[in-house]
């Protein structure tokens, strides 16, 4: 109905899961909207479906408040895409408890980090690489420096195909790879940002079947410059 929402979510408990929240909407409940916004990291009651793939929420709270993510543009702005980027990634992923803490550190990270931001979505995409099994390998040398994004490798001569990274940006994308996801003090200007983000994407595209378009990363680069 129009005062109901439909959820997607990765739980510590089920893995990739939807749930149908009734009468959200309704003038009695709006305050629950708020529960909805992308990142969010709630507690769920839900009566589980036997035939379908939506479940029914029963009683949703919020389990953690976040300080920033709501009133900081540059991390509402990440929230978004990587909200989006999870959507698109983890619809098929089973239960796994080490990547659900891994996500749920990260929202954290990056709700009360005093510093920049600006590099986080490419360290983001990195690592969330290193858990879904197609983790970048990091073998650059200055005679070994074209990454070929359907190998998954640095080599030392052009692929066949249009999808790699080369210099500069590739020796970028070496120290970015060599990079803390939470102490990522490497400067990149904007132009290397949107080239990376744009190769990263397109290295999910590839690795993830029907991982499609992504369009937020569009408002992220205009936010991030």
């Amino acid at each position: 109905s129009e005062s109901s929402s439909i959820i997607h979510t990765y739980t510590a408990l089920w893995g990739n899961h939807s749930y149908i929240i009734k009468g959200v909407r309704s003038s009695k409940t709006k305050h629950k909207l708020s529960l909805l916004s992308p990142l969010s990291i709630l507690e769920i009651v839900a009566y589980e479906s036997k035939t379908g793939s939506l479940h029914n929420v029963k009683d949703i709270r919020c389990d953690y408040v976040y300080t920033y993510l709501a009133s900081h543009i540059h991390k509402t702005t990440i929230a978004l895409f990587l909200s989006e980027i999870l959507y698109k990634a983890l619809k098929e992923q089973i239960q796994d408890p080490i990547l659900y803490d891994f996500l749920e550190t990260t929202c954290k990270y990056l709700d009360n980090t005093q510093h920049s931001v600006t590099n986080f979505p490419l360290t983001f995409l990195i690592e969330l690489a290193r858990y879904l099994g197609f983790a970048p390998q990091n073998n650059y040398l200055a005679n070994n420096a074209i990454f070929n994004l359907h190998e998954g490798y640095f080599q030392s001569h052009y692929p066949d195909h249009p999808n790699y990274i080369d210099n500069p940006f590739s020796d970028y994308f070496s120290q970015l790879l060599n990079a803390d996801i939470f102490d990522n003090q490497l400067i990149l200007n904007r132009s290397v940002r949107q080239e990376l983000l744009a190769k990263l994407i397109r290295y999910y595209q590839i690795h993830i079947p029907a991982f499609h378009e992504v369009k937020s990363h569009h408002i992220l680069q205009e936010i991030l410059q």
